[in-house]
């Protein structure tokens, strides 16, 4: 008897182990096209210059799928008793289409982010209150670092519903952000000063190179609110900008 025949006589007497020969093809095969994919993926990404978020999300989209077909293949093999068959395929299916549903709703709305423009890494952005520098933008999430030093991840399925502020500006091939804080003065307090004060600080600010302005917003019995704007080309010193009018102001007011 020659090897093939002893070798297909042993098969025919243990059948696991066709499914274990089975189960190992497929999984040598998945890993041979999740290698695949990824490389020519990145490939193609960088010849049509597309951001690396997109490519991460389409490469997890592929491993979800290969991720079914093995757990499908070890489902049905002999491992597993017939009786657990259906429950164990609706369990897969359960937990692979809600981790699908998931995904697909943080793609699609990191796609949106990404190709829309909204911002980019590098903008001076703020998110229902949270202001921030983006560092990361993923297809699922984007994080942000405040003005504290701490990183900020929001996922991008619940930025879509949120208001969000870019204080980049894109104008006559120039880049540049403009930010606005604003202060209120007791009328009853300083009274015909106030236009003094913020004329003599912007003043200080456009000597020292900084291009700053000023504009009234409101003015009522109790007080006069102003709105002083700083235009940058590197949004890092916003918040050292920010801290430092409002200190100065409060100095100036004293």
């Amino acid at each position: 008897m020659s090897f093939i025949d002893t070798l297909y006589s042993i098969i025919l007497t243990n059948p696991w182990i066709l499914d274990l020969l089975k189960i190992l093809i497929v999984i040598i095969a998945a890993i041979v096209v999740d290698r695949y994919i990824a490389r020519r993926t990145k490939i193609i990404a960088k010849k049509l210059d597309i951001p690396v978020g997109i490519v991460s999300g389409l490469i997890t989209f592929f491993r979800f799928l290969l991720l079914a077909a093995v757990l499908l293949v070890i489902a049905t093999s002999r491992f597993i008793p017939p009786d657990y068959f259906i429950g164990a395929s609706a369990l897969i299916g359960t937990a692979v289409g809600f981790g699908l549903s998931r995904f697909l709703s943080d793609y699609i709305s990191g796609l949106y982010i990404l190709l829309s423009g909204a911002f980019r890494i590098g903008d001076y952005i703020r998110i229902d209150g949270e202001e921030g520098i983006v560092i990361e933008m993923t297809t699922s999430h984007t994080k942000i670092r405040r003005n504290d030093g701490s990183i900020l991840a929001i996922a991008n399925s619940t930025i879509a519903g949120k208001s969000v502020v870019n204080y980049r500006v894109d104008k006559n091939g120039e880049t540049y952000y403009v930010y606005t804080v604003r202060v209120s003065f007791d009328l009853g307090k300083y009274g015909e000063n106030i236009e003094k004060i913020i004329r003599d600080f912007v003043e200080k600010y456009k000597k020292n190179g900084i291009d700053v302005s000023f504009s009234m917003v409101s003015l009522t019995r109790l007080e006069a609110v102003f709105d002083i704007t700083i235009k940058v080309r590197n949004p890092e010193v916003i918040p050292k900008l920010r801290s430092e009018i409002l200190l100065r102001l409060l100095s100036s007011s004293t």
